[in-house]
């Protein structure tokens, strides 16, 4: 992808700093980064993470500082190709969740627009066994379908 601009970050600099404009999205290929708010360490980051999406997606400034440890390798890129590949991924999600409602007989009865406004709020979640979805006396802020396994209520 002609996009992704290889770029390079130097051991103890910062690749932006919070508060900084928004423009670009990172993915580490080599080295060590540190994420910083309000100048405190909160997490380090390697090989094939990523870094800088919240502010592309938001409009917003940068909400958190991103410190090179080691030298690194990163891919950059811009904001512009960033949302096409986003509103891309969220084109063949929308597409696929209308097509596993269209088999949900709980939603037989609504109509295209109705199915399709479901659809692209639809958010697909993965558990591991074990893990809990929620509990009782949770807030209800959710509508859970199963699409793959099973659970178990407790």
């Amino acid at each position: 992808m002609k996009e992704m601009k290889p770029c390079i970050a130097h051991r103890s600099t910062y690749i932006f700093k919070q508060g900084d404009k928004s423009g670009s999205y990172y993915i580490i290929l080599e080295g060590v980064c540190q994420i910083e708010i309000n100048n405190e360490k909160k997490k380090t980051l390697t090989y094939g993470d990523s870094f800088g999406d919240l502010g592309i997606i938001y409009s917003a400034p940068r909400s958190a500082s991103v410190f090179a440890l080691t030298d690194c390798e990163l891919v950059q890129i811009n904001r512009q190709k960033f949302k096409k590949v986003m509103d891309d991924i969220n084109q063949i999600y929308e597409k696929e969740n209308k097509k596993f409602l269209t088999v949900l007989t709980f939603f037989k009865d609504l109509t295209e627009e109705q199915k399709n406004a479901i659809a692209s709020t639809c958010l697909t979640e993965t558990y591991e066994e074990g893990q809990v979805i929620f509990n009782q006396g949770d807030d209800a802020n959710s509508f859970y379908v199963i699409k793959e396994g099973t659970v178990v209520i407790k």
